[in-house]
């Protein structure tokens, strides 16, 4: 069934946004490095697509919130120049969040979506098999 090809533990549903976001920022640092503070979220808005169809609406908040951590308190710590380097880098960040909220959602919705179709398939298998 769709539910059980996801994780199963609540836990490591969660547990997944850490290496994603972790990957994520090395994405940005190589090979992307070449672009500078230019499209600086570029390769987190699919970290939470992915952190929502693993683990559902909660995780992709949560790769959301921890994405802004890394940027906010983390990158510079990476030894590289700011990843906010200037005031105009915030709206970014609103953006970010602003977006990242409906993804997670729209994400769920369809996991959602596709429980209730296998289910509904399923039945259907079973009619026609007792018909």
């Amino acid at each position: 069934m769709y539910e059980e090809s996801l994780l199963c533990h609540a836990w490591l549903r969660y547990a997944v946004v850490v290496p994603l976001v972790a990957f994520a920022a090395i994405l940005r640092l190589w090979p992307l490095w070449a672009l500078g503070s230019r499209l600086a979220w570029l390769t987190v808005y699919p970290t939470v697509a992915v952190a929502a169809v693993i683990g559902g609406f909660l995780a992709g908040l949560r790769a959301t919130a921890m994405t802004c951590f890394t940027v906010t308190f983390l990158w510079s710590l990476l030894g590289v120049e700011p990843f906010i380097k200037d005031p105009t880098g915030w709206p970014g960040m609103v953006v970010f969040v602003l977006a990242g909220t409906p993804i997670a959602d729209v994400v769920q919705s369809m996991r959602r979506s596709n429980v209730r179709a296998i289910k509904a398939q399923a039945q259907a298998e079973v009619s026609a098999i007792l018909n």
